[in-house]
């Protein structure tokens, strides 16, 4: 029997060693001298990933602390991995779900032998410009990309109404824009999207921005609930499930039993929430998509106001 030659082996034995390192524990690579770093090798590798948008990258710098919820060590360069930890990372009670990720490779230069690949999770989205994490003195960052978290509504922050008056106006609301409708219980707006200018740094109606989306008439005309629905239905796939995300308030309330919201999803309530006067609270649901599908807040009862604010829909 001729003999195997020795390049067969030397492959064979590669495969066998590529194989055993499946699933995602904390590692160290570890590297011969004179052998590229596997950051060096990963330019060619696809840039995408199922529910998400890549932001910057590949650039040297990994982001900074801001909205900063964990991280995991990564066996290898792995987006995909990265983007699961994401989407199964639990909520922040004050900032929500996961919407960024930053992977990059930390080079240790001690000995110039090593590398650690890092998946690092925010609730709040960066740029380039705030990578800004160097990893110096002990090593070097390299290959840093960032990916934002596709959400389904073009518009959860009600940020796209602008005020008929212009931009000097201090407060107007309206019942309709080309992302929202509000549909009111009797002749009067019982849900509307509400902005308002502050003054410095003092916003006392929406959660992030200056716009919210409001349960209730905003004037007192009349005490009947609100429905706010999306414009358009949604582009979701039927049978894949997806989650609800957002932050609700229910500040005004002249009694703990007026306040509430309700979730409806394509008309079925998926969330009741009783919870009279609050201060903003994350709320997640999760729902199966029929395709083509409607989400709607219904509640307030003014003067027990609910504002709702920041919404999301992601794939789960």
């Amino acid at each position: 029997m001729p003999a195997v030659p020795r390049i067969l082996v030397v492959a064979w034995l590669a495969v066998v060693a590529a194989a055993v390192t499946v699933g995602h524990p904390t590692v160290i690579s570890t590297r011969l001298k004179g052998e590229p770093l596997p950051s060096q090798a990963i330019e060619t590798r696809a840039e995408e990933v199922e529910g998400y948008t890549q932001v910057f990258g590949p650039q040297k710098g990994a982001t900074g602390d801001h909205g900063f919820m964990d991280y995991k060590n990564l066996t290898s360069y792995d987006v995909e991995a990265c983007a699961t930890f994401c989407n199964e990372q639990p909520a922040d009670h004050n900032g929500g779900a996961c919407r960024f990720f930053n992977i990059y490779s930390w080079e240790i230069q001690a000995n110039d032998e090593s590398s650690v690949v890092k998946c690092s999770m925010y609730f709040d989205v960066s740029d380039a410009s705030e990578a800004t994490n160097f990893g110096e003195p002990d090593g070097s960052i390299v290959n840093s990309k960032g990916y934002r978290r596709k959400s389904l509504l073009p518009d959860g922050g009600f940020e796209n109404f602008n005020c008929p008056a212009g931009p000097d106006s201090d407060f107007c609301w309206t019942n309709k824009t080309s992302t929202w409708t509000g549909i009111s219980s009797g002749p009067f707006t019982d849900a509307s999207i509400f902005y308002y200018r502050p003054s410095g740094d003092s916003q006392p109606y929406a959660r992030s921005g200056s716009r919210v989306g409001v349960l209730g008439e905003v004037t007192q005309r009349d005490d009947l609930p609100g429905t706010l629905r999306t414009a358009n239905p949604l582009d979701t796939i039927a049978g894949k499930q997806y989650v609800i995300t957002f932050f609700h308030r229910s500040w005004f309330s002249d009694g703990d039993d007026l306040g509430f919201v309700e979730v409806r999803w394509n008309e079925d309530v998926v969330l009741a929430n009783q919870q009279g006067t609050s201060d903003w609270t994350y709320h997640e649901v999760p729902v199966t998509a029929a395709g083509e599908d409607v989400l709607e807040f219904h509640g307030g009862k003014a003067p027990a106001w609910s504002f709702i604010d920041d919404v999301d829909v992601f794939e789960k």
